[in-house]
């Protein structure tokens, strides 16, 4: 069992690069609008009122919001009649900054990545799954967990947790030289080759250790970001997903008992920490070698923030809330999956129910 819970531990090391726009506030007005549509489909109804080399300003019910070039697919002409209320450009403003911060965080390729990750983790229960049912068990998994439905939960856990504040602080920091070096590490360092390269890195730091100086800097940004801390969690919420949804259809001496799913779990937790921690400080130390301490420590100190803080915080827990939504999503087609099997002696009531955030047998 061992070997199996250290293949769960190879999920992509994702290192979140957090930015926001800037929007400003509305106020109520009535005007005919022109329809400036963005790249991700968003649509900003307002007037025209200047026009730039890189950037046009359109005045959105009184307000002036400046929009660039790069991130406009087109502009449609203003037609009569055409307006927007005050509560709508308010949810559109909202949504708007929310996809561009995940989009740019890459969370949207983190969820993107998602049924990959739980196709491979559901093809570990084969042989505890009845041949004729694991097939369209697998199909099950993959809808379960799409994108767009734990994308969707992301979203609305951010929505709850909105703080528009701490976001402008976010694209600040974004927007300076040094973020942008990182984020092109971070993209370098998540490529085939960057893989390739971590590994011999990671024998050549057996030779030659880093300074303790560095080591505690990668350390405290582990702890900062809640890399490893999130890691475990993505571990264990899949593994407690996965037996969740396969217990109507898993013949009954293949069952773990709540006991036995309590005990594997918290062995889990101490045999993750201890290697992920290592892993996270191996991609971490790769990822940022070239940069200096004194950049790593403005880059800690940042994530340390209360803004900083505040959406590694959010971030983590919409990730995992989505992970659990979608288990229950597939444990509730597992079940009608088992009442449609005519072989299946198997009960078509679902074992577990949850209470208190723990999935308990009934």
């Amino acid at each position: 069992m061992k070997n199996t819970h250290n293949k769960r531990i190879k999920l992509t090391i994702i290192t979140f690069i957090y930015v926001a726009i800037l929007f400003l506030p509305a106020a109520p007005a009535r005007c005919f609008a022109d329809t400036i549509v963005l790249n991700d489909g968003k649509k900003i109804e307002g007037l025209i009122v200047e026009k730039a080399d890189s950037f046009i300003k359109v005045d959105v019910e009184g307000v002036e919001l400046k929009f660039y070039n790069k991130d406009i697919k087109e502009i449609i002409p203003a037609q009569e009649g055409l307006v927007i209320s005050r509560e709508k450009y308010a949810e559109l403003e909202k949504s708007s900054l929310l996809d561009k911060v995940l989009e740019l965080s890459n969370v949207k390729k983190q969820v993107e990545s998602l049924p990959a990750h739980v196709n491979d983790e559901y093809a570990q229960y084969k042989e505890r799954i009845p041949a004729q049912i694991y097939e369209a068990g697998s199909q099950i998994m993959v809808e379960s967990y799409n994108a767009k439905d734990v994308y969707a939960s992301v979203v609305d856990y951010f929505k709850a947790n909105y703080r528009r504040d701490y976001l402008l602080q976010i694209r600040e920091f974004m927007g300076s030289k040094l973020s942008e070096k990182i984020a092109g590490l971070e993209e370098k360092a998540a490529g085939s080759n960057g893989l390739k390269e971590m590994k011999e890195f990671a024998n050549a730091l057996g030779q030659k250790p880093p300074p303790e100086e560095r080591s505690e800097l990668i350390k405290k940004l582990d702890q900062a970001v809640g890399a490893t801390n999130m890691q475990i969690e993505t571990v264990i919420t899949m593994y407690k997903g996965m037996n969740l949804a396969i217990d109507p259809v898993v013949d009954p001496d293949k069952q773990l008992t709540p006991g036995e799913l309590d005990m594997v779990t918290s062995q889990m937790r101490k045999e993750l920490k201890n290697i992920l921690k290592n892993v996270i400080s191996i991609s971490f130390l790769y990822t940022y070698q070239s940069l200096s301490d004194d950049e790593l420590k403005q880059y800690l100190n940042f994530w340390s923030s209360d803004a900083g803080k505040w959406f590694n915080k959010v971030s983590n827990e919409a990730f995992i809330s989505a992970m659990d939504k979608a288990g229950q999503r597939a444990a509730s087609q597992f079940v009608k999956l088992a009442g449609e099997n005519k072989n299946s002696q198997i009960q078509e009531e679902p074992y577990f129910f949850k209470r208190e955030g723990e999935w308990i047998r009934k």
